[in-house]
């Protein structure tokens, strides 16, 4: 009896050896499964990082090429505004100044080549746009073209006198500021507002003719609606500036101003 017992023990105590030792071994497996999971799902995060972060770089790398690009092609699309006399509150002529070629238009109210002449580019101009215009049923004439330094003195002093300095700067330019002294302006009128200057000249059908038309024949609406801040004056439909057709397309295309479309400070004040 003694030693069957002592042969049992024997036997149990490998079988607890052999069994605790498959345990140990089994959860070394599972430890080892464990990490080398865990290793797996970290390098799984890491590339994933990775390609993001590389991802980013090329995104961001792309869009800067990108802006490059895009400032490249506008520096290289900025026109040539060399060829453009700009006369405003900031800039102003000598009061000698006087254009060489003036002529005087073929449609203007009475004729005065005193007072309504051009250079002799813009009044072919005129004579171009007055012509398709009166083609399709629309009559306009010149009212106002070049004026001489002494001229827009005197007109600027009787506007002053009636209406005072302020009011009479947001319409009137002083003298050796008025874009009339230039020969490449003209106040236009026509026969549904009595030939006069009228702020409501842009909604007869010759000043709505004239706003989408003017372009084509190289002239612009040089005080629009909404802009004296930058032009310095008030709306004038009746009035139009030439700089020639490639410029007037681009800036009619725009919306801008002569002030922004040339690159230079808005004057809506005398300095």
């Amino acid at each position: 009896m003694g030693k069957r017992k002592k042969r049992r023990k024997k036997k149990y105590r490998i079988r607890n050896k052999r069994l605790f030792i498959s345990v140990v071994a089994a959860g070394i497996l599972v430890i080892f499964l464990v990490i080398f999971a865990a290793a797996s799902i970290i390098g799984m995060l890491v590339d994933d990082k990775t390609d993001s972060e590389k991802k980013a770089v090329s995104k961001q790398t792309a869009e800067s090429r990108e802006t490059e690009k895009e400032s490249k092609e506008v520096a290289e699309e900025k026109p040539d505004t060399s060829d453009i006399l700009i006369v405003n509150k900031h800039n102003r002529l000598e009061s000698s100044y006087v254009p060489d070629d003036l002529v005087l238009p073929e449609s203007t109210l009475n004729g005065n080549a005193g007072r309504q002449s051009m250079t002799r580019e813009a009044a072919e101009a005129m004579n171009n746009l007055t012509s398709a215009a009166a083609a399709e049923g629309y009559i306009i004439k010149v009212r106002s073209g070049y004026r001489s330094y002494s001229t827009q003195n005197s007109l600027f002093n009787s506007y002053a006198a009636k209406s005072g300095t302020a009011k009479a700067e947001t319409y009137s330019a002083r003298p050796g500021y008025s874009e009339h002294q230039t020969g490449l302006s003209a106040d236009v009128t026509s026969p549904s507002c009595g030939y006069s200057l009228s702020y409501s000249y842009g909604e007869t059908k010759e000043g709505i003719w004239l706003a989408e038309n003017c372009h084509k024949y190289g002239f612009i609406i040089r005080y629009p609606e909404g802009k004296t801040d930058i032009t310095g004056y008030v709306y004038e439909p009746w009035h139009v500036r030439y700089v020639g057709v490639e410029h007037a397309e681009k800036i009619k295309e725009s919306g801008l101003t002569l002030e922004e479309y040339t690159g230079n400070e808005p004057a809506p004040d005398y300095e």
